[in-house]
């Protein structure tokens, strides 16, 4: 397999308990690699009793080649199974390139909940974690 350079830019840190990506694209399968193998000291800290809830704000371009979004698919279920993720947000606003032609590709690989902005987002994931803490009897 042909290894390329990275194409698009990433940050990554932690507000508590969300996990949160700041994502340029368009971007490569290198780039989702790289992130995902500096994601995980991050989340790897998380568990059962204290999950978290990811939320990934894309710029500029969704698009990305088909083994971009099977590594990224990869990446999704396994922070669910294994790393105790509850889920997954992305926000990207309407005006990102190529929204609308991937969001039926990101949906299909379990990443369903999109957002046009990160305060809904936010509000999206806190309830995913008060409903977490009501459902294990965590104060």
């Amino acid at each position: 397999m042909t290894t390329f350079r990275i194409h698009g830019q990433f940050k990554v840190r932690l507000e508590g308990q969300i996990f949160i990506s700041e994502v340029v694209g368009p971007w490569n399968r290198e780039l989702v690699d790289t992130w995902s193998r500096q994601s995980f000291p991050l989340i790897s800290q998380f568990t059962a009793d204290q999950p978290y809830v990811g939320i990934c704000m894309i710029y500029e371009s969704m698009l990305c080649p088909p083994d971009a979004l099977d590594l990224l698919f990869r990446v999704a279920r396994f922070s669910k199974e294994k790393l105790h993720c509850l889920g997954n947000a992305i926000v990207a606003d309407t005006r990102v390139d190529g929204r609308n032609l991937v969001e039926a590709a990101y949906k299909r690989i379990g990443l369903d909940d999109f957002f046009d902005d990160f305060a809904a987002a936010k509000k999206w994931a806190d309830t995913k974690l008060e409903e977490h803490a009501r459902n294990s009897g965590r104060p």
